[in-house]
């Protein structure tokens, strides 16, 4: 399940909690639904350019390696802050600092 589906599943299942936390939650989650969406849009058109490094022998290898651990960190971060269940900023801020 991708961040997005999850974000509409859980926004709609939140009727239970109490008004305030739920409100918390609720905007919490999308403000994360918006952010994921911009960052996986971002993502996904660098992989235009992951292609040209690709076709272009000519190019840096070095630069090219960077390039795909800076794609691979993104998006291993992403998935990361994506995955917090618990709305705390401890919490938050734990997903995505090093390990």
């Amino acid at each position: 399940m991708n961040a997005g589906s999850f974000t509409t599943n859980y926004l709609t299942g939140c009727s239970h909690l109490h008004p305030v936390y739920s409100a918390k939650e609720k905007i919490y989650l999308a403000t994360m639904h918006g952010a994921l969406h911009i960052i996986n849009n971002l993502l996904n058109q660098l992989k235009i350019v992951e292609l040209e490094i690709k076709n272009n022998p000519d190019f840096d290898k070095e630069i090219s390696e960077l390039f795909d651990n800076m794609l691979f960190e993104a998006s291993s971060l992403l998935k990361e802050f994506s995955s917090v269940k618990t709305i705390e900023a401890e919490e938050i801020i734990k997903s995505i600092c090093p390990k």
